[in-house]
């Protein structure tokens, strides 16, 4: 296992602060929150609110994460509008090959300090192994890992 570090987000006391919630649509299957970390930069968060509601969900112990660097960022960090577009690729062709057989769930989605971070939980680990070197094969410059995380508290840090 790799501990995946984001300098300045997860020191104890160092938690993002967030203004309140901006939904564009209520019903819509993810939230948004935006708010900066300790040194002022920002910090943008999606999730799942269903996969929230249920947290932890038994027998999804596993955290799965892909830190993807930023090809076109500003100097906030945050990604210019070509390169959300790539992201969002990046983001669905995460999604089709976690929630295969419904294997895994993508719940959280994190941009700050020049990279986009996927976070998903996931069943079991038998297929993991061969699924992270799919992943580093396809993304050469991002960043993978696995852990046990069978409370959630990733997605409950980043959620406001």
């Amino acid at each position: 296992m790799v501990d995946l570090p984001m300098p300045g987000l997860r020191r104890p006391g160092a938690e993002p602060v967030f203004a309140e919630p901006v939904v564009a649509d209520p019903h819509a299957p993810w939230q948004v929150a935006v708010g900066h970390d300790d040194a002022g930069l920002p910090v943008h968060v999606r999730w799942d609110p269903v996969a929230l509601a249920v947290s932890p969900v038994p027998g999804f112990e596993l955290q799965l994460g892909v830190t993807v660097p930023l090809a076109v960022g500003g100097e906030d960090g945050l990604p210019s509008p070509a390169e959300e577009r790539r992201l969002a690729s990046v983001e669905e062709s995460l999604r089709e090959s976690l929630e295969v057989g419904e294997r895994a769930r993508l719940v959280l989605v994190v941009t700050t300090r020049g990279v986009r971070e996927f976070v998903a939980y996931a069943e079991d680990d038998d297929w993991v192994a061969g699924w992270v070197e799919e992943v580093r094969a396809e993304l050469p410059d991002a960043q993978v890992m696995t852990q046990l995380d069978a409370s959630w508290n990733s997605l409950r840090y980043f959620t406001p």
